[in-house]
């Protein structure tokens, strides 16, 4: 549920840019609208290179590390998101909610990023 409310705020963010035909000017943000959709972008970035960072790691260790490796995984997202969750606490209700949530989430993912690359190179 967690997981659906933040997508679908993000989601609503980018929608909302999709509509006024334009990417958003992440080095210059004038609006709260700019800058929540950068952070969703940041997001988005952060987590296309986990995921191959993951593949990567995940080729090369053997069946029981990989599911070590699994496991930590789906227990990482659960505390990412929870956590997130909770980041955007600060302004419950307000419109700089998702962006903080959005902040959270690709700051979590780039130190999961760092996590698993340092095991990757423990190999």
């Amino acid at each position: 549920m967690i997981r659906l409310w933040m997508v679908l705020l993000g989601g609503l963010v980018f929608a909302q840019m999709a509509l006024a035909d334009e990417a958003p000017d992440c080095k210059n943000p004038v609006d709260q609208m700019t800058m929540t959709a950068s952070a969703g972008l940041e997001f988005e970035k952060a987590d296309v290179e986990l995921n191959n960072v993951w593949k990567k790691l995940k080729a090369s260790i053997d069946d029981q590390d990989a599911t070590a490796l699994l496991k930590s995984q789906r227990a990482w997202i659960a505390y990412r998101d929870a956590q997130c969750e909770l980041a955007g606490f600060a302004a419950r209700g307000g419109s700089l909610q998702p962006m903080l949530v959005q902040m959270c989430l690709a700051d979590l993912t780039l130190a999961r990023i760092k996590e698993l690359n340092s095991v990757a190179t423990e190999e």
